[in-house]
């Protein structure tokens, strides 16, 4: 394919942002995780230490046994349950 026939590659964050979503699923899942991966994306540091320390927090509870596991199909369950308990 020459020059002439191809398409003009996009140039701003809003025609990426647009070309990003021509692509099929999966690619988006890789453009996302590539994109997370640079430091610019990087989540907040304060942030990444909060929830490390909630989630040790969490499993020394667990281990003590002061707080239960839960299944997560049943938390859902329950909670569709409950959800379509009050819609009606």
């Amino acid at each position: 394919m020459n020059e002439a026939n191809q398409k003009p590659k996009p140039k701003t964050v809003d025609e990426i942002y647009a070309a990003a979503l021509q692509l099929p699923e999966l690619e988006q899942d890789k453009l996302y995780w590539m994109l997370t991966k640079d430091q610019k994306c990087a989540v907040d540091p304060e942030v990444e230490r909060a929830a490390i320390a909630e989630c040790e927090r969490r499993d020394a509870l667990v281990r003590a046994g002061r707080m239960e596991l839960l299944d997560a199909d049943d938390v859902i369950h329950e909670a569709r349950r409950i959800v379509d308990e009050y819609s009606q």
